[in-house]
C-alpha cells in the first residue's frame, strides 16, 4: 500500500487534516474567523483526497511532475490559509508553516523550486501581515534571511557533492 513516497504523503496529509480540525475545534476565534478556519480544513481534506487519487493512478513522467507542482501549490494555499486564520494569535505560532512548502519545493525541484516557493510564501505572509495584525518589518527581514541561509546551505551541499552521494544510493525524489 505505501510503496511510493506519494502514498506516505497522503497518510501524512490525512493525519494533518485531523490535527488541523482539532486545532480549529479547540480555538476560540474572533468573529468571522471560525467559518474561514473550517473552510481551510475542508479545503485541506479535499486536497488530501485529490492527492490520494493521484497516488494510485499511473501517470507519465511529465504528468507526474505537473501533479507534483499542483500539489505543492495546493499545499501552499493550505499553509497560507492556516497562517491567515490563526494570525490573530499572539506570537503567531502557525507562522512557521510557510517553510513547509518552501522545503518541499526545494526537495522536489532543487534550488529553483525552493527560490520560487520562498518568494511566493514570503510575499503571502507579508500580505497577511499587512491585511491582518500589521506589518512587522523585523519578522519580514528574518524570513528573507532564513531563505537566504537555506539557499546558501543548499549550494554548499550541492557543490560539495553531498546531494549526489545521498541520492546515488536512494530513491529519486
Amino acid at each position: 500500500m505505501l510503496s511510493r513516497p506519494g502514498r506516505w504523503l497522503v497518510l501524512l496529509r490525512a493525519v494533518l487534516v485531523v490535527v488541523g480540525a482539532i486545532a480549529v475545534a479547540l480555538t476560540s476565534f474572533p468573529p468571522s474567523y471560525e467559518a474561514w478556519a473550517w473552510a481551510v480544513v475542508g479545503f485541506f481534506a479535499a486536497v488530501t483526497v485529490f492527492s490520494a487519487v493521484l497516488s494510485v493512478v499511473e501517470l507519465g513522467p511529465v504528468t507526474r511532475v505537473r501533479a507534483r507542482v499542483l500539489l505543492l501549490a495546493l499545499d501552499s494555499v493550505v499553509a497560507i490559509g492556516f497562517i491567515s486564520v490563526f494570525s490573530f494569535e499572539t506570537g503567531e505560532p502557525w507562522r512557521a508553516l510557510y517553510l513547509i512548502p518552501v522545503a518541499a519545493a526545494a526537495l522536489r525541484f532543487g534550488l529553483v523550486g525552493g527560490a520560487v516557493a520562498g518568494a511566493v510564501m514570503v510575499s503571502a505572509t507579508i500580505v497577511i501581515d499587512a491585511l491582518g495584525p500589521g506589518l512587522q518589518w523585523r519578522a519580514v527581514f528574518a524570513r528573507v534571511l532564513v531563505g537566504m541561509l537555506l539557499r546558501r546551505r543548499h549550494l554548499l551541499l550541492v557543490g560539495g557533492g553531498a546531494a549526489a552521494a545521498v541520492t546515488a544510493g536512494g530513491e529519486d525524489i
